[in-house]
């Protein structure tokens, strides 16, 4: 099974490289974000399909 902090699919335009926590100050960074996100799920549901029982955060942000 995937790291639940990288495939949950919870709140998408929270979190993403470097934020922080921070929330996004723009729309066009909260779109950049979601899509980030989104993208960092698909990539570990694919990863779980593969037979991987994990993910690395490290690892999938290297992918994404």
């Amino acid at each position: 099974m995937a790291d639940p902090a990288v495939a949950s699919a919870g709140s998408l335009s929270a979190g993403g490289r470097g934020s922080g926590g921070k929330a996004a100050t723009s729309p066009a960074e909260n779109y950049h974000l979601a899509r980030r996100r989104t993208l960092q799920v698909v990539v570990s549901a694919l990863l779980t399909e593969c037979g991987f029982e994990s993910a690395e955060k490290a690892a999938v942000e290297t992918l994404t």
